[in-house]
């Protein structure tokens, strides 16, 4: 097949697959279908969320803010690069410190379970913490900046399981 008949081929194609679209498109109007996530004002965040912002991170502007609907989770992201999650209720699920940072280590305190803190401040890791997680209610993920394997994974009861890369 020459150039020229391979480069009209493909712009059929285009063409067929452009009309198929704009046809879909007119059949279903303005509607762009569901709605899986979208920016959201700081005000319609759960009252447990706006708490958790305003006792943590009482000086820092919130950046952006989003609503995932299929997760239930709310993303919000701080202007001093902290990434925090919550759930539909307020509840934490994710605190992620900005790049090549740690978390601060009263955060840490009063996110995890006591043994969990009392765990990293043992091994001298409470101020190293980059992330914590809460895996679906069944563990918690610690996330620290060391070499080597750095997620530790306690129960919900702050019970050290394993430590994983």
């Amino acid at each position: 097949m020459s150039l020229k008949n391979l480069i009209s081929a493909f712009a059929a194609t285009v063409m067929l697959i452009s009309s198929a679209s704009m046809s879909a498109q007119s059949h279903y109007g303005s509607n762009p279908g569901l709605l899986i996530s979208g920016s959201c004002d700081v005000s319609t965040l759960p009252q447990a969320a706006k708490k958790f912002i305003e006792k943590h991170f009482h000086d820092v502007n919130v950046k952006e803010c989003e609503h995932e609907y299929l997760d239930a989770i709310y993303k919000v992201k701080l202007v001093n690069g902290v990434e925090l999650e919550f759930a539909n209720d307020g509840s934490v699920v994710e605190i992620e410190a900005a790049k090549r940072q740690t978390l601060q280590e009263n955060i840490v305190k009063d996110v995890v379970p006591g043994k969990i803190y009392k765990h990293l401040k043992e091994k001298g890791l409470a101020d190293d913490v980059e992330s914590i997680e809460y895996e679906k209610g069944k563990v918690i993920e610690v996330d620290v900046a060391i070499k080597g394997p750095d997620t530790f994974m306690y129960d919900l009861d702050g019970n050290f399981l394993i430590i994983k890369d």
